[in-house]
């Protein structure tokens, strides 16, 4: 009978090892679980003290970001211009454009006075400009190529600064 009790008394034993393994394991992961977040919870930043207090009135951001480019710059018409290109040879380009300058605020009336002042030689710069770009200037689609010589010569001629010239109602016809 002895015998009998002490076979009775093994699959117990057996049974209580993976139970303690169990609980062993289990107890590691939540030990890491909680290591982890008492961690993060040390190295998260914290909130400024002004901004976490509710009654706190918050920093206004400005309305428009994006829209202060415009509030310190203007465009000035600078005119209408018709320039015959023949650069290629056996083709000829006739260019018809409106070309205006992008330019700060405080010098738009400054721009206004030279150009009044300079139009003949204005007009004379321009399609010296137009009649010596190649057909692919022309052609292209954003007429970044003219647009950046028109800006050097106009600069040069008025002497001052524009910031960007703006080419509209472009319009070329190949003969």
């Amino acid at each position: 009978m002895a015998t009998d009790t002490a076979l009775a008394d093994a699959p117990a034993a057996v049974q209580s090892k993976p139970k303690s393994k169990l609980v062993l394991i289990v107890g590691i992961l939540v030990i890491i679980v909680v290591a982890q977040v008492i961690i993060t919870w040390l190295l998260m930043p914290k909130a400024p003290a002004a901004a976490a207090a509710e009654g706190a009135p918050k920093a206004e951001e400005p309305a428009n970001p994006a829209g202060d480019q415009d509030d310190i710059s203007a465009e000035s018409p600078l005119g209408d211009f018709n320039c015959t290109n023949t650069s290629t040879p056996g083709a000829t380009v006739q260019v018809d454009f409106k070309l205006s300058a992008i330019t700060s605020k405080d010098k738009v009336s400054r721009l206004k006075e030279k150009v009044d002042a300079y139009g003949s030689r204005l007009r004379q710069t321009v399609a010296k400009v137009v009649r010596s770009a190649k057909l692919e200037d022309l052609t292209e689609p954003s007429l970044a190529t003219l647009r950046r010589a028109l800006k050097e010569e106009v600069n040069r001629l008025l002497r001052t600064n524009i910031e960007d010239v703006v080419i509209t109602d472009f319009r070329h016809l190949e003969q």
